[in-house]
C-alpha cells in the first residue's frame, strides 16, 4: 500500500521519495524495518584509479589503496609507498677488511702462524628503499684457499658466495665472514695478494660505484715459505739379522722430519721398489701407484716445524737371487710444495739391505757364520785337484801309442 511506503513532511503532506520503492521491493528487508539515517554509501572506484597488484607491491608490504591516502602522510612517503619493487631503489656498499684468523683471533693480534686468516665482508644499505635478495661474492686469488664460513658462503672454483639476504632495511648492514688460508705454493711476502668483494640484490641500484671493493696486502709470516725436510730410512730384519733370505718378508721404516722454520705442505713420500721386493702391504696407507712398482705414502696437509711423521712398509724378497752376496738398492724421497732450502736429506742413502742367497737353493741354518778358514781349505782341495789331473794328462802323454 502507499502509505507503508510514504513518509511524511514538516506539513503533514505525504511524499514518496523515489528510492522508497526500490527499499520494499528488497525481499531481504523487512517491511517494519526503520528508514535508514546515516550517510549515504560510498561511492564505487572509479575505472581510471585500479588497485596496485598485490605480486608488484613491495615485498613484505600491503600496499593499501591509492584513492584514500591518510592526509597525514609525508610527499616522500607517499612517493614510495605502493611503488613496485622495480621502481624501488636501494644504494648498497660492500665494505672487505682482513684479519688473523680464528685460531690466533682470540689470542690477540698476531698474525697466524699457519696462514689462516678472516675476510669481514659487510653489505650497507643507503636506502632510500630496502634491499631485497641482497648477495656478496668474494673472488679469491689464487694465493688464497676458501677454508670454510660460519655464516653460510660456500665456494665455487675460486668464487666464495654468501647470502641471498631476504631484506636489508634502510641504514642497516650485515656482515659475513670467510676464512680463508694462503696456498701451498704461494711463496710471496703477501703484498701482491688482492681480494675483490662485490654486492648484488634484486632492488635496483642506483650507484653503483660502490658495489665493488678490493683489499690489498696480508700479514705473511716471513718463513712461510720454506721448510727443510730429511728423511731416514731403516730396514727392520727377521731375528735381528743383518740380511735377509730369498722369499723372507721385512719391512722398511720411513721418518720424515720437518727441520723447520715454516711449515711444511703438500708431503708426498714415494719409494720405487727394484726388482729384487715385492710389495706386501703397510699399516700406514702406503700402497703402488696404479699397481706398478712405485709406492705412494700419503703425507699429512700440513706438518709444522720440527714434527715428524712414519710410514711402515712391508716388503718380501724374490726367490731368484743370481749373485751369493748382495745389497738392495732402494731409495726413498720426500717432497713438498713448500720450498726446501736444503734438498740433499730429502732421500735415504741406497744399498742398506743385504742379500745372502745361490744359485742352487739355500743350505739348512745352522746358527752359525761359516768360518773364515773353510774357505783356505775349499781353495787348497781345489789346488791340490788341478795339480793331480795335470799329473795324469802328463803320465798318459808321456807312454805314448801302443804297437
Amino acid at each position: 500500500m502507499p502509505s507503508a511506503s510514504a513518509s511524511r513532511t514538516g506539513t503533514g503532506t505525504p511524499r514518496q521519495g523515489p528510492q522508497a520503492l526500490p527499499r520494499e521491493a528488497s525481499p531481504a528487508r523487512s517491511a517494519a524495518a526503520p528508514a535508514r539515517t546515516g550517510p549515504p554509501p560510498r561511492a564505487p572506484r572509479a575505472p581510471h584509479d585500479p588497485p596496485v597488484p598485490r605480486d608488484e607491491a613491495e615485498p613484505g608490504r600491503t600496499t593499501p589503496r591509492a584513492s584514500a591516502p591518510p592526509p597525514s602522510r609525508s610527499p616522500e612517503a607517499r612517493k614510495h609507498r605502493g611503488r613496485p619493487a622495480s621502481a624501488a631503489r636501494a644504494d648498497l656498499e660492500v665494505r672487505s677488511r682482513p684479519g688473523a684468523g680464528p685460531e690466533r683471533r682470540a689470542a690477540g693480534s698476531a698474525p697466524a702462524p699457519d696462514g689462516v686468516y678472516d675476510y669481514r665482508i659487510t653489505a650497507v644499505n643507503h636506502g632510500p628503499s630496502q634491499a631485497v635478495g641482497v648477495t656478496v661474492q668474494d673472488r679469491l686469488p689464487d694465493a688464497l684457499v676458501f677454508v670454510s664460513s660460519a655464516d653460510g658462503c660456500t665456494a665455487s672454483g675460486r668464487t666464495v658466495t654468501c647470502g641471498p639476504l631476504p631484506e636489508l632495511a634502510v641504514g642497516a648492514s650485515h656482515t659475513w665472514v670467510v676464512t680463508v688460508r694462503l696456498a701451498d705454493d704461494y711463496e710471496g711476502d703477501g703484498r701482491d695478494i688482492v681480494n675483490l668483494a662485490s654486492v648484488s640484490s634484486q632492488t635496483r641500484d642506483p650507484d653503483a660505484s660502490n658495489n665493488t671493493t678490493s683489499v690489498t696486502g696480508l700479514p705473511v709470516p716471513p718463513d712461510w715459505a720454506r721448510a727443510d725436510l730429511s728423511l731416514t730410512k731403516t730396514a727392520v730384519l727377521p731375528d735381528g739379522r743383518s740380511w735377509v733370505r730369498p722369499g723372507e718378508t721385512f719391512t722398511y721404516r720411513i721418518t720424515v722430519h720437518n727441520n723447520g722454520p715454516g711449515t711444511a705442505r703438500g708431503l708426498r713420500v714415494t719409494d720405487p721398489l727394484p726388482a729384487g721386493l715385492r710389495f706386501v702391504g703397510s699399516p700406514d696407507g702406503c700402497a703402488p701407484d696404479g699397481g706398478g712398482r712405485l709406492v705412494v705414502c700419503p703425507g699429512p696437509d700440513r706438518l709444522a716445524s720440527g714434527a715428524s711423521v712414519s710410514y711402515a712398509l712391508t716388503v718380501r724378497v724374490a726367490t731368484a737371487q743370481t749373485r751369493h752376496l748382495g745389497r738392495i738398492e732402494n731409495v726413498a724421497t720426500v717432497t713438498s710444495t713448500t720450498k726446501d732450502p736444503d734438498p740433499s736429506d730429502n732421500q735415504n742413502p741406497p744399498y742398506t739391505v743385504y742379500v745372502r742367497t745361490g744359485d742352487h737353493g739355500e743350505l739348512p741354518d745352522t746358527g752359525r757364520e761359516v768360518p773364515a778358514w773353510l774357505g783356505w781349505v775349499a781353495g787348497a782341495a781345489v789346488t791340490c785337484g788341478g795339480l793331480l789331473v795335470a799329473a795324469v794328462r802328463r803320465r798318459g802323454a808321456g807312454e805314448g801309442p801302443r804297437r
